[in-house]
């Protein structure tokens, strides 16, 4: 499982005329389909409330149990997954042993800090 902190370079879905510098990332898509991605702002907050989302336990576990059962199932050995959004790495965790490759990515480097520091 790979980690990292940073954001989506230019894909199909947008047009250049939304790219700028976000984190830190020259010429980085802001846009997803007409709707803004993370900015400073909110890489900030994450960053701010880390600790606690991480220390804060699940309201719902049956529901993440079975959401991450029914994941498992549509994956294979073979596939390459890149998770957008991961957080404290909780779902990567548990679901990267099950595939190739699983690519876990956050706008908070505190969050990837976080997941990174997990067995």
């Amino acid at each position: 499982m790979f980690l990292t902190a940073g954001a989506i370079r230019h894909n199909r879905i947008n047009p250049p005329s939304h790219r700028s510098n976000v984190n830190g990332m020259e010429g980085a898509d802001t846009r997803i389909r007409g709707f803004p991605i993370a900015t400073d702002r909110h890489r900030k907050f994450w960053d701010r409330i880390a600790a606690r989302y991480a220390a804060r336990p699940l309201k719902d576990v049956p529901a993440y149990e079975a959401m991450l059962t029914a994941t498992a199932a549509r994956l294979t050995a073979t596939d390459r997954v890149l998770e957008l959004g991961c957080g404290t790495g909780g779902t990567a965790i548990r679901l990267a042993p099950g595939v190739a490759e699983w690519i876990a990515t956050d706008f908070s480097p505190e969050m990837i800090r976080i997941a990174s520091a997990k067995p």
